[in-house]
């Protein structure tokens, strides 16, 4: 008996595919999750781009329509829903305006139903997204701006056009502040 146990342990031959099959065990595995894992991220993405889209939408809208800026985030979620598969995510998701900090918060949850993971009991992700707008309207206090304008001796050349680019820098300098003028007034 003692004899043959040796013998058996000695022999070698079967090494080959109990370690293939390992091996390949271990890489299927490996494969599932990464699958698993890359279509959560997925769905995750999608829905905070939802979340961020929705939430803009509501911070543009939130003091002009009080009463409709709800119903506006949902419509909002629902119509970009097309990336995650779930007629609830409009109906789930979670719409919060804060008027004393003038913030709107938009968290969209959803169970992501597993595929893989599913063979080790866990038959469902909780993945969300959250976003956060602020919509306040602050003034915005004078700007000082200085300009550095360029009269060396190269100045007095040609442009490609035949003007000279002194004479095309002060036409320029006065357009830029005949605009920026018009546009401070409105």
């Amino acid at each position: 008996m003692k004899n043959i146990w040796n013998n058996y342990c000695r022999d070698v031959r079967g090494n080959f595919a109990i370690m293939f099959s390992v091996i390949i065990g271990v890489i299927v595995l490996g494969v599932a999750v990464a699958i698993e894992v890359s279509r959560m991220h997925g769905q995750r993405t999608a829905m905070q781009d939802m979340a961020d889209t929705a939430a803009l939408s509501g911070a543009y809208i939130a003091k002009t329509d009080v009463a409709g800026r709800e119903k506006t985030v949902r419509d909002n979620i629902k119509f970009h829903q097309k990336y995650v598969p779930d007629v609830g995510l409009a109906t789930n998701a979670i719409v919060t305006f804060d008027d004393v900090n003038e913030v709107v918060t938009v968290t969209i949850p959803r169970k992501f139903p597993s595929f893989f993971s599913g063979v080790l009991g866990q038959k469902e992700h909780a993945v969300s997204a959250t976003t956060k707008v602020s919509y306040k309207s602050e003034a915005v206090d004078p700007v000082s701006i200085a300009f550095a304008l360029d009269v060396s001796g190269s100045m007095g050349d040609f442009t490609n056009t035949g003007a000279v680019k002194i004479d095309v820098l002060k036409q320029s300098t006065k357009l830029l502040f005949n605009e920026l003028e018009a546009a401070s007034e409105r």
